[in-house]
């Protein structure tokens, strides 16, 4: 099945990760994410999440991480 990854899904699990924020969908948004990474769907990512994602990431990561972070998405 095909999943769309939204920037929430993604901000759940890839951004704040390291903050310690509390977010309700993080364990769910973890979940999704396992699941496409194990094969079982196939998540796909609208272009127009790639800077969203960015921008959160490089305030809390340097620059070199954050392209590390998209690469690994993509």
């Amino acid at each position: 099945m095909r999943v769309m990854l939204d920037a929430n899904i993604l901000l759940d699990s890839l951004i704040l990760e390291s903050s310690g924020l509390p977010r309700a969908g993080k364990i769910a948004s973890e979940q999704l994410i396992q699941l496409c990474d194990n094969g079982v769907h196939q998540g796909l990512v609208a272009w127009h999440t790639l800077p969203i994602l960015a921008y959160y990431r490089r305030r809390q990561h340097t620059a070199q991480d954050t392209a590390t972070m998209i690469d690994t998405l993509l």
